[in-house]
């Protein structure tokens, strides 16, 4: 959902509280009198304490991503913007789509055009402070602005990548 808003203000009833209940029950307190001491009405209280875990997500809805991975997604954009390479939304929308599928996460995407859904992708992009520019064609000397210290960046991007995959410094002869 676009703006999906909680409506209810429920507090979740974490392990910590569970183990404070099942502490208080243990040393003779009735399960009214616990659930009243640890803030939870008696039926939910027993309800918990009969499954025997506490709830983590309150609503319908799952996160796709844990935050580890959406800052991993989050920090290969802002790479590849440091490399002067433009994301398009749809590039977004299918990285997002390929990450999910090749470490094997459940997703509500469709798998027929392989793209993850705008929705789900404009909230990636609130949630995480991204916006996206159309990409434009430029030279090295616009990019750099032929400003030195972009310059030195430029450069040292190179040498980056010559190094990552071993080219040689000399110079190649074109035939």
């Amino acid at each position: 959902m676009r703006n999906y808003k909680r409506i209810s203000e429920r507090k979740p009833m974490t392990e910590a509280i569970l183990r404070e209940a099942r502490e208080l029950i243990d040393n003779g307190v009735s399960v009214r009198q616990a659930a009243k001491a640890v803030g939870f009405h008696e039926a939910t209280l027993r309800k918990r304490l009969k499954v025997g875990r506490g709830s983590e997500n309150l609503g319908r809805f799952r996160a796709v991503f844990s935050h580890a991975q959406e800052n991993e997604i989050v920090q290969h954009c802002k790479n590849l913007d440091k490399r002067f390479y433009g994301l398009t939304l749809k590039s977004l929308l299918f990285l997002l789509y390929s990450y999910a599928e090749r470490n094997h996460i459940r997703h509500p995407f469709k798998p027929g055009n392989q793209l993850a859904g705008r929705d789900f992708t404009r909230g990636f992009m609130r949630r995480n402070r991204l916006s996206l520019r159309t990409p434009r064609k430029t030279s090295i000397a616009r990019t750099m602005g032929f400003n030195r210290i972009q310059l030195a960046q430029y450069f040292d991007n190179l040498k980056n990548v010559l190094q990552k995959i071993q080219i040689s410094s000399q110079p190649y002869i074109q035939c």
